[in-house]
């Protein structure tokens, strides 16, 4: 028998679930080398996930033993059964006959129905004679730190809208674009923005930043405020505004991804009815807590491509020398007759990925007069926000590019 080429995709659309639940399910089944829809699943693993999903395996689908069990029939009520769809058949035959694929899945999508009718009026039933045992009651809690300089430092529903359309411009050409791009409910993008900041008189309901960040990304997932792309422009607004209170994340892309699936499809807790949003969000406080940490003092290490755009701006030019760059800079001119001298700095990195540590930089500004002593400033030197929220988009890409096939 060939083996069929078997994906998460494929899976959820023989099955007709929901594709986003197929990859959580399969995660649980332990199948952590699938990465997203496309991932091919292994061999040997076919027959597990063909039954978990109660979807045929290989050739299955043509054989008459196949349906029989399926629709739960014996084999010679299936053959009159198909008689009655306008097929001929006989006892001796192993297949079904060729066209009755179609009109089979059709009846077995009817049985489906009937049982799912009959195992929801079983389940009533039995809460009628049963007394459900309530969910232990919440106990709120404040995970988390608490903002060093005595206020959080909320995203506005205009930064929002500027992390979306950065993000619409950088998918332009994905295949996934965000398309089309905008607000779709202006109310929505509010109540999502506004949430962290909700509390009673002058005490926050999400007084840290890991419980403020967390309702961030709960809210911007689960409102939509956007026509498309909310999952990114959630992950990105949680990031920026970790960012503008002092913190920086430190989670792989793997994770990061599952856990976004997660919390959109409301499988962050097995607590998924009463106070559902509450729950969620400690949860999502406590793994941000877990995979987040404050910046340190002085702690500023840059990507060497982000490096060379801001000595870019800077007015710096490059010149490339095996493994170092030379970074050229005219200095402004000192006094009325005095010239400019030509300023030089030896970096030993050439790959745009290698990351370029805090005193590097520090040597490199002083000598480049590019500092506090030349006028100009670290806010000035390193990044605007736009320049942050590019940085995380890409850094982040595959987990973005992963979430935008959701």
């Amino acid at each position: 028998m060939a083996r069929q080429i078997l994906s998460a995709r494929t899976v959820a659309k023989l099955s007709g679930k929901d594709a986003e639940e197929v990859l959580l399910d399969l995660w649980d089944e332990g199948l952590d080398y699938i990465n997203g829809l496309d991932s091919k699943i292994l061999a040997e693993d076919q027959r597990k996930v063909c039954d978990r999903f109660s979807i045929p395996f290989g050739k299955e689908i043509s054989k008459k033993k196949y349906w029989v069990n399926q629709l739960a029939l014996t084999n010679e009520d299936f053959d009159k059964l198909l008689m009655e769809m306008g097929f001929k058949t006989s006892p001796r035959t192993k297949v079904v006959p060729k066209g009755s694929i179609s009109k089979l899945k059709k009846e077995l999508s009817k049985v489906s129905d009937i049982v799912s009718e009959n195992k929801s009026a079983l389940i009533s039933s039995k809460k009628v004679q049963k007394i459900v045992s309530p969910p232990p009651k919440l106990v709120w809690e404040e995970v988390g730190h608490y903002p060093s300089c005595g206020s959080l430092r909320f995203l506005s529903c205009e930064e929002a809208e500027s992390i979306h359309f950065l993000l619409a411009e950088d998918f332009k050409q994905n295949k996934d674009p965000i398309k089309p791009a905008g607000v779709k409910s202006q109310s929505l993008l509010e109540s999502a923005i506004y949430r962290p900041q909700t509390g009673v008189g002058e005490h926050l309901k999400y007084p840290t930043i890991e419980m403020s960040a967390a309702a961030l990304i709960h809210s911007m997932i689960h409102n939509h405020p956007f026509h498309n792309g909310n999952k990114r422009i959630a992950l990105v607004s949680m990031l920026t505004f970790l960012d503008e209170n002092g913190f920086i994340f430190e989670v792989g892309d793997k994770e990061l991804f599952r856990q976004v699936l997660r919390i959109a499809k409301h499988q962050i807790t097995t607590f998924r009815v009463h106070e559902r949003d509450d729950r969620e969000v400690l949860e999502i406080a406590r793994w941000i807590k877990q995979k987040s940490r404050p910046i340190r003092k002085g702690e500023l290490p840059v990507q060497f491509r982000k490096l060379k755009t801001i000595l870019s701006s800077l007015g710096c030019s490059f010149e490339q020398r095996g493994n170092k760059t030379i970074v050229t800079r005219l200095s402004k001119k000192r006094g009325l007759f005095r010239g400019r001298k030509e300023l030089r700095f030896v970096l030993h990195c050439s790959v745009d990925g290698q990351e370029v540590d805090q005193q590097t930089i520090k040597r490199l500004r002083s000598e480049l007069e590019l500092n506090e002593e030349n006028s100009v400033d670290s806010e000035q030197f390193y990044n605007t926000q736009e320049e942050v929220i590019e940085e995380f988009i890409r850094r982040y890409r595959k987990t973005l590019c992963n979430l935008a096939k959701m």
